[in-house]
């Protein structure tokens, strides 16, 4: 028994179309094999055709489109026994038969059952009703390499973004990383040398006209003469024990020369809250008194420690060099 479409709906329900190895049509044109008026199919609407794969069923660029098992078919897609296919509003079912003969020298040979290749082109959903499944015959038929090899290329084209990202994720993490080590390391030569920077520039300015309410303390590293460490520079609006509003700077300091000190003595600058400089005191006497030891630490408290400010400056902070140690 030969290849057969069965009519199952339409105008052709119920007849039998015998398929051969010559191509097959169908459409509204009479020169079709099978030509339907249908207003649902096109002129040229539908071609089943033999190969080494079996049969084929190809849409003619119809308007609208050959229907397989429920899927519209984008190109020439092998049948397999019992496929529905619709055109129109025409169903047929395809059945298999013997392989159809070629010549009539072979005609003879021609009854050895049909036996249907692995299909490779089979129609599945894909975003809508139309098209192949694209995933499946990626193991390539030799009888129908160029069919099955679609579903490799069409796999490996759904890869690439997938492979392009994995490589930009890539190469945007390395980037990170090196972007955070040069932070870092930037970060830390301004975490160890950030306070040996030069000072900023003196500036000179009119004083305010207020006296500060309380004291303002200022912390110092060694500076100038080594052999004493100011440890800290407070400014006061006034001494402790006086109710002259006159402003005064007090000094916390230890020697670290080796022996006894009885004289400090260095370059005293004050900053009012604007950070500008509004007194210079050059050999200041940040101590003139009875002798602090080797490794011992001096503060003033009052009386006559200290240094006096003029009572119509502003002062905020001071800083001290130390210029001379006895």
């Amino acid at each position: 028994m030969a290849a057969m479409l069965i009519g199952v709906r339409g105008e052709q329900a119920g007849q039998t179309i015998q398929l051969t190895a010559v191509d097959l049509t169908i459409g509204r044109d009479a020169a079709n094999s099978v030509a339907i008026a249908d207003p649902q199919l096109s002129r040229n609407h539908l071609k089943i055709s033999w190969t080494d794969a079996g049969y084929l069923a190809q849409d003619l660029g119809s308007a609208n489109g050959v229907i397989v098992n429920g899927f519209r078919i984008s190109m020439p897609t092998i049948l397999h026994p019992g496929d529905q296919i619709e055109v129109g509003a025409q169903t047929f079912r395809f059945e298999a038969g013997l392989i159809p003969s070629t010549t009539p020298k072979e005609k003879s040979r021609a009854e050895v059952p049909w036996q249907p290749t692995p299909f490779a082109g089979r129609p599945t959903e894909y975003g809508s009703k139309a098209g192949p499944d694209y995933l499946s015959g990626c193991m390539p038929n030799l009888s129908g390499l160029a069919t099955d090899m679609q579903g490799c290329l069409a796999a490996l084209v759904r890869a690439i973004p997938w492979i392009i990202g994995i490589i930009i994720a890539f190469i945007l993490f390395h980037v990170l990383m090196l972007g955070c080590g040069v932070l870092g390391g930037m970060l830390g030569g301004i975490g160890h040398g950030g306070s040996h920077g030069p000072s900023p520039a003196p500036n000179t300015a009119p004083a305010g006209d207020q006296p500060k309410d309380g004291p303002q303390n200022s912390e110092h590293t060694p500076m100038g003469n080594p052999d004493v460490q100011i440890i800290e520079v407070k400014v006061l609006p006034k001494r402790p024990d006086s109710t002259n509003p006159t402003p005064v700077a007090f000094f916390k300091w230890k020697n670290v020369s080796g022996h006894s000190v009885v004289l400090v003595e260095g370059e005293l600058v004050v900053r009012n809250s604007m950070g500008e400089v509004v007194l210079r005191k050059k050999a200041a006497p940040v101590y003139r008194g009875l002798a602090v030891a080797d490794r011992q630490t001096h503060e003033d408290l009052g009386g006559k420690d200290g240094i006096d400010l003029p009572a119509d400056i502003d002062p905020d902070k001071a800083e001290v060099t130390v210029t001379q140690v006895k």
